[in-house]
């Protein structure tokens, strides 16, 4: 938000937040793969372990993408949107 109001784009202000984001993000994403992988691994002889981290680190993955990637998205698209919405109700009256 302090970027919005100190006059930069959205856009600016979206790569600005993802790159501060990125990091912790990122990190608390390896972590959680890494703690469960380790657990996994001293499961021997059980195929439902493996099966848990398959999903669990699929689900991180796609948790991860959409925080950096789609919701910033639809965020960008939806103001753009909304633009053009009032845009268009201006010239009506």
């Amino acid at each position: 938000m302090k970027s919005k109001h100190s006059g930069k784009s959205k856009a600016a202000a979206i790569v600005a937040a993802a790159s501060v984001r990125l990091r912790p993000i990122l990190m608390t994403t390896a972590a959680m793969v890494w703690a469960y992988c380790r657990w996994c691994l001293r499961a021997r002889g059980c195929r439902i372990p493996i099966r848990h981290w398959a999903r669990i680190s699929t689900g991180l993955a796609i948790g991860t993408l959409f925080t950096l990637f789609v919701v910033p998205g639809v965020y960008m698209h939806r103001s753009r949107s909304l633009r053009s919405q009032q845009r268009k109700s201006r010239r009506i009256f």
